[in-house]
């Protein structure tokens, strides 16, 4: 589904920079105005004569197009060196981290899974990552790296959280999400009026990007599960994930909030059991 949308989100690009360019060329009669405008400026000066301008309407709409592909390649060079600046501040994994990351992941290839779920029988791991200094406590990617705080190799939880992050790396969501950074803001759609309707793509799938990234953080839950770690990740999220939680409407928000994913999690998985004081108090919660 989230690569459907993803195909539409750059068709109605494409269709944006044709918009561009017929825009420029024939609505309001604009390119042919200009272009007469310009080869009269050309004509007014003699020493214009022998480079023969000629525009037409078509060059002009071509200009218009040049305008959009332009703003989206800022887009595209943004994109990167927020990124970079961002993996600028890691640092490197010394051999004591490389070693834990390395047996984690061997110990969740050889895990069983929850009861009544299928196990995971080939996946694959990032090869290298980056090391966050300092006190936190989360696992991400940041653009196509996988980043692990320092706080987490002092930790229980680096396992299961870890294996919720190859739940994204085994699918498609790190891509999908580095094409979609790419992008322009939505907000530019109002270019429109102008002849340059930019980030019409994600202006129309707004309210569907907040939905599907909820859902692949419950499919990366499942795939934790699959690896022997609905348990193990059940905690994680209750010490690790629920302190740094934040509100935000459904409409906007990307996560589901941690009581959402600790029911997921323990209906997919079949276990029961008495809830820990702070997960009964979540579940009760507004």
């Amino acid at each position: 589904m989230g690569i459907f949308v993803l195909v539409v989100s750059l068709l109605l690009e494409v269709a944006g920079m044709a918009f561009s360019y017929w825009f420029g060329a024939h609505a309001f009669g604009l390119g042919a105005m200009w272009a007469a405008t310009i080869n009269g400026v050309g004509a007014s000066f003699p020493g214009l004569h022998r480079y023969h301008l000629h525009v037409t309407a078509a060059t002009i709409g071509l200009c218009w197009l040049a305008a959009n592909m332009s703003v989206h390649l800022m887009a595209i060079i943004a994109y990167v060196r927020r990124i970079a600046k961002k993996r600028v501040k890691m640092g490197n994994p010394g051999l004591r981290e490389v070693q834990a990351v390395e047996r984690a992941c061997r110990q969740l290839v050889a895990a069983s899974p929850s009861a009544n779920l299928e196990p995971v029988h080939h996946f694959g791991w990032p090869l290298t990552f980056d090391y966050a200094p300092g006190y936190g406590t989360a696992v991400r990617f940041i653009g196509r790296k996988l980043t692990i705080d320092e706080g987490l190799f002092k930790s229980a939880y680096l396992r299961p959280l870890l294996a919720h992050e190859l739940g994204h790396y085994n699918s498609a969501d790190v891509n999908l999400r580095e094409i979609l950074g790419c992008l322009p803001p939505a907000l530019l759609v109002v270019g429109g009026i102008v002849g340059l309707p930019i980030g019409l793509g994600p202006f129309v799938t707004f309210l569907f990007w907040p939905w599907y990234w909820r859902q692949r953080e419950y499919a990366a839950d499942l795939f934790a599960a699959r690896v022997g770690q609905a348990n193990e990740l059940i905690q994680a999220l209750d010490q690790v994930v629920h302190p740094r939680e934040k509100r935000k409407t459904i409409f906007l928000r990307e996560y589901p909030y941690v009581a959402e994913r600790i029911d997921r999690l323990m209906r997919s998985s079949g276990i029961s059991g008495a809830l820990q004081p702070a997960q009964k108090q979540r579940r009760a919660g507004p």
